[in-house]
Protein backbone atom coordinates (compact mmCIF):
# COMPACT_ATOMS: atom_id res chain seq x y z
CA UNK A 1 0.00 0.00 0.00
CA UNK A 2 2.80 2.42 0.78
CA UNK A 3 4.57 2.26 -2.06
CA UNK A 4 1.52 4.08 -4.09
CA UNK A 5 3.34 7.43 -3.07
CA UNK A 6 7.28 6.51 -2.16
CA UNK A 7 7.40 8.81 -5.81
CA UNK A 8 6.70 11.99 -4.09
CA UNK A 9 8.53 12.13 -0.31
CA UNK A 10 9.79 15.76 -1.46
CA UNK A 11 7.04 17.14 -0.04
CA UNK A 12 6.04 15.88 3.45
CA UNK A 13 2.55 17.28 4.36
CA UNK A 14 1.97 17.32 8.42
CA UNK A 15 -1.46 15.61 8.27
CA UNK A 16 -4.32 16.37 11.43
CA UNK A 17 -5.97 12.60 11.68
CA UNK A 18 -10.10 12.75 12.91
CA UNK A 19 -12.11 9.68 13.59
CA UNK A 20 -14.10 8.14 16.01
CA UNK A 21 -13.85 4.87 15.29
CA UNK A 22 -10.49 3.08 16.06
CA UNK A 23 -10.41 0.61 13.57
CA UNK A 24 -11.05 2.81 10.56
CA UNK A 25 -8.44 5.41 12.23
CA UNK A 26 -6.09 3.10 12.17
CA UNK A 27 -6.44 1.57 9.23
CA UNK A 28 -6.44 5.56 7.26
CA UNK A 29 -3.23 5.65 9.09
CA UNK A 30 -1.64 2.24 7.86
CA UNK A 31 -2.49 4.17 4.01
CA UNK A 32 -0.88 6.80 5.08
CA UNK A 33 2.28 5.27 5.90
CA UNK A 34 4.90 5.84 3.28
CA UNK A 35 3.35 8.71 1.38
CA UNK A 36 3.70 12.46 1.50
CA UNK A 37 0.64 12.75 3.94
CA UNK A 38 2.57 12.09 7.39
CA UNK A 39 0.22 11.71 10.07
CA UNK A 40 1.09 14.59 12.86
CA UNK A 41 -1.66 13.54 15.16
CA UNK A 42 -4.24 11.63 15.34
CA UNK A 43 -7.34 11.91 17.21
CA UNK A 44 -10.76 10.57 17.97
CA UNK A 45 -12.76 13.99 18.07
CA UNK A 46 -12.01 17.65 16.63
CA UNK A 47 -11.84 18.71 19.84
CA UNK A 48 -8.78 16.68 21.25
CA UNK A 49 -6.83 18.29 18.04
CA UNK A 50 -7.99 21.49 19.74
CA UNK A 51 -6.83 21.20 22.84
CA UNK A 52 -3.71 19.50 22.27
CA UNK A 53 -0.26 21.32 21.32
CA UNK A 54 0.62 20.93 17.98
CA UNK A 55 4.36 22.22 18.21
CA UNK A 56 6.62 23.44 16.31
CA UNK A 57 5.41 21.69 13.14
CA UNK A 58 2.69 23.58 11.56
CA UNK A 59 -0.28 21.22 10.33
CA UNK A 60 -1.13 21.54 6.45
CA UNK A 61 -3.76 19.24 6.42
CA UNK A 62 -7.17 18.06 8.41
CA UNK A 63 -8.52 14.65 7.14
CA UNK A 64 -11.56 14.35 9.36
CA UNK A 65 -14.04 10.89 9.02
CA UNK A 66 -17.38 11.66 9.54
CA UNK A 67 -19.94 8.41 10.14
CA UNK A 68 -22.63 10.47 10.85
CA UNK A 69 -23.68 14.65 10.65
CA UNK A 70 -23.61 14.76 14.45
CA UNK A 71 -19.19 13.67 14.10
CA UNK A 72 -19.25 17.12 11.65
CA UNK A 73 -18.75 18.67 15.14
CA UNK A 74 -19.50 21.84 13.46
CA UNK A 75 -18.62 24.25 16.05
CA UNK A 76 -14.81 23.22 16.92
CA UNK A 77 -14.92 22.66 13.07
CA UNK A 78 -15.75 26.58 12.58
CA UNK A 79 -13.31 27.36 15.59
CA UNK A 80 -10.44 25.12 13.47
CA UNK A 81 -11.13 27.30 10.08
CA UNK A 82 -10.47 30.64 12.35
CA UNK A 83 -7.50 30.04 14.52
CA UNK A 84 -5.93 27.75 11.30
CA UNK A 85 -7.02 29.20 8.07
CA UNK A 86 -4.33 28.21 6.20
CA UNK A 87 -4.83 24.15 7.24
CA UNK A 88 -6.69 22.61 4.33
CA UNK A 89 -9.15 20.54 5.36
CA UNK A 90 -11.20 17.03 3.82
CA UNK A 91 -14.10 15.27 5.53
CA UNK A 92 -14.20 11.42 4.12
CA UNK A 93 -17.86 9.97 4.87
CA UNK A 94 -18.84 6.74 4.71
CA UNK A 95 -21.80 7.99 1.82
CA UNK A 96 -22.99 10.66 0.35
CA UNK A 97 -25.27 12.36 2.25
CA UNK A 98 -27.18 16.01 1.12
CA UNK A 99 -27.64 17.46 4.56
CA UNK A 100 -23.78 16.52 5.46
CA UNK A 101 -22.47 18.04 1.78
CA UNK A 102 -24.66 21.73 2.84
CA UNK A 103 -23.57 21.83 6.17
CA UNK A 104 -19.76 21.13 4.93
CA UNK A 105 -20.11 23.62 2.24
CA UNK A 106 -21.10 26.41 4.83
CA UNK A 107 -18.38 25.56 7.10
CA UNK A 108 -15.70 25.93 4.33
CA UNK A 109 -14.37 22.54 3.91
CA UNK A 110 -12.09 22.40 1.06
CA UNK A 111 -12.71 18.52 -0.05
CA UNK A 112 -15.61 16.10 0.41
CA UNK A 113 -15.23 12.23 -0.23
CA UNK A 114 -16.28 8.65 0.53
CA UNK A 115 -14.74 5.80 2.22
CA UNK A 116 -15.44 4.12 -1.31
CA UNK A 117 -12.53 5.69 -3.02
CA UNK A 118 -9.67 3.86 -3.68
CA UNK A 119 -6.31 4.64 -1.97
CA UNK A 120 -4.95 5.97 -5.31
CA UNK A 121 -7.51 8.50 -5.91
CA UNK A 122 -7.54 9.21 -1.96
CA UNK A 123 -3.88 10.57 -2.85
CA UNK A 124 -4.36 12.03 -6.11
CA UNK A 125 -7.56 14.37 -4.47
CA UNK A 126 -5.95 14.94 -1.64
CA UNK A 127 -2.80 16.14 -4.00
CA UNK A 128 -4.64 18.11 -5.82
CA UNK A 129 -6.33 19.86 -2.10
CA UNK A 130 -3.30 21.25 -1.13
CA UNK A 131 -2.48 22.56 -4.61
CA UNK A 132 -4.91 25.03 -4.23
CA UNK A 133 -7.89 23.14 -5.38
CA UNK A 134 -11.45 22.28 -4.16
CA UNK A 135 -12.92 18.76 -4.15
CA UNK A 136 -16.59 18.02 -4.74
CA UNK A 137 -17.44 15.08 -7.14
CA UNK A 138 -19.80 15.72 -9.21
CA UNK A 139 -22.09 13.00 -7.98
CA UNK A 140 -22.00 14.83 -4.62
CA UNK A 141 -22.98 18.36 -6.35
CA UNK A 142 -25.75 17.18 -7.87
CA UNK A 143 -27.07 15.70 -4.63
CA UNK A 144 -26.62 19.44 -3.16
CA UNK A 145 -28.39 21.05 -5.65
CA UNK A 146 -31.39 18.51 -5.72
CA UNK A 147 -31.23 18.98 -1.82
CA UNK A 148 -31.49 22.60 -1.59
CA UNK A 149 -35.01 22.70 -0.48
CA UNK A 150 -34.48 20.00 2.02
CA UNK A 151 -31.51 21.10 3.49
CA UNK A 152 -31.95 25.33 3.87
CA UNK A 153 -33.99 25.25 7.02
CA UNK A 154 -31.40 22.64 8.53
CA UNK A 155 -28.55 24.79 8.34
CA UNK A 156 -30.16 27.83 7.73
CA UNK A 157 -29.15 28.84 4.39
CA UNK A 158 -31.49 31.94 2.66
CA UNK A 159 -31.94 30.05 -0.31
CA UNK A 160 -34.35 31.62 -3.10
CA UNK A 161 -36.73 29.63 -4.73
CA UNK A 162 -35.27 30.04 -8.14
CA UNK A 163 -31.80 29.99 -6.90
CA UNK A 164 -31.22 26.93 -9.09
CA UNK A 165 -32.15 28.86 -12.48
CA UNK A 166 -30.08 31.98 -11.02
CA UNK A 167 -26.95 29.90 -10.19
CA UNK A 168 -27.21 28.59 -14.17
CA UNK A 169 -26.82 32.36 -15.31
CA UNK A 170 -23.09 33.18 -16.62
CA UNK A 171 -21.28 35.44 -14.43
CA UNK A 172 -20.94 38.96 -15.82
CA UNK A 173 -18.11 41.52 -15.09
CA UNK A 174 -16.77 40.20 -12.21
CA UNK A 175 -13.37 42.31 -11.76
CA UNK A 176 -10.19 39.60 -11.24
CA UNK A 177 -10.11 41.40 -7.18
CA UNK A 178 -13.50 39.90 -7.39
CA UNK A 179 -12.99 35.90 -8.90
CA UNK A 180 -9.85 36.28 -6.01
CA UNK A 181 -12.38 37.14 -3.15
CA UNK A 182 -14.74 34.49 -4.92
CA UNK A 183 -12.19 31.83 -4.27
CA UNK A 184 -11.61 32.97 -0.37
CA UNK A 185 -15.52 32.39 -0.23
CA UNK A 186 -15.00 28.92 -1.78
CA UNK A 187 -12.25 28.23 0.65
CA UNK A 188 -14.75 29.00 3.49
CA UNK A 189 -12.48 32.29 5.10
CA UNK A 190 -13.89 34.86 6.82
CA UNK A 191 -13.50 38.63 5.68
CA UNK A 192 -10.83 39.39 8.22
CA UNK A 193 -8.42 36.40 6.68
CA UNK A 194 -9.67 37.70 3.09
CA UNK A 195 -8.36 41.20 3.57
CA UNK A 196 -5.22 39.85 5.58
CA UNK A 197 -4.68 37.76 2.40
CA UNK A 198 -4.88 40.02 -0.76
CA UNK A 199 -3.64 42.90 1.70
CA UNK A 200 -6.81 45.34 1.69
CA UNK A 201 -9.35 46.95 4.21
CA UNK A 202 -12.02 44.30 5.50
CA UNK A 203 -14.59 47.17 4.78
CA UNK A 204 -13.27 46.68 1.54
CA UNK A 205 -13.67 43.08 1.20
CA UNK A 206 -17.45 43.76 2.50
CA UNK A 207 -17.91 46.30 -0.55
CA UNK A 208 -16.90 43.57 -2.96
CA UNK A 209 -18.65 40.82 -1.97
CA UNK A 210 -22.03 42.96 -1.75
CA UNK A 211 -21.27 43.59 -5.51
CA UNK A 212 -20.17 39.58 -5.83
CA UNK A 213 -23.63 38.81 -4.78
CA UNK A 214 -25.29 41.25 -7.18
CA UNK A 215 -23.59 40.01 -10.73
CA UNK A 216 -24.23 36.47 -9.87
CA UNK A 217 -28.20 36.58 -8.07
CA UNK A 218 -27.25 34.83 -5.19
CA UNK A 219 -28.18 36.45 -1.19
CA UNK A 220 -25.33 35.15 0.67
CA UNK A 221 -21.58 34.05 1.09
CA UNK A 222 -22.68 30.60 1.03
CA UNK A 223 -24.86 30.78 -1.82
CA UNK A 224 -22.13 32.36 -3.65
CA UNK A 225 -19.35 30.12 -2.75
CA UNK A 226 -21.87 26.74 -3.78
CA UNK A 227 -22.32 28.61 -7.27
CA UNK A 228 -18.30 28.92 -7.88
CA UNK A 229 -18.10 25.31 -7.14
CA UNK A 230 -21.39 24.01 -9.29
CA UNK A 231 -21.85 26.54 -11.66
CA UNK A 232 -21.12 24.79 -15.23
CA UNK A 233 -20.62 28.42 -16.67
CA UNK A 234 -17.55 29.59 -13.82
CA UNK A 235 -14.31 29.88 -15.44
CA UNK A 236 -11.61 27.60 -14.16
CA UNK A 237 -10.53 30.02 -10.65
CA UNK A 238 -6.62 30.74 -10.63
CA UNK A 239 -6.34 28.75 -7.38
Amino acid sequence: MARIRLNNMARITPTLLVDSHDLSREGLKHILVGSSFRVALAASELSEVMDHPLGREKPALLVLCSHSSEELQSEYLLRFRDEHPQVRIAVLADRYDHDDLATVLGLGVNCYLTKSVSPENLFKSLDLLMLGEVIFPSVALALVRRGFSDTTEAVGWDVQPDFHAQADRPQRELSSREYDILQCLVEGASNKVIARKLDMAEATVKVHIKAILRKIHVRNRTQAAVWAISNPAMPQLNR
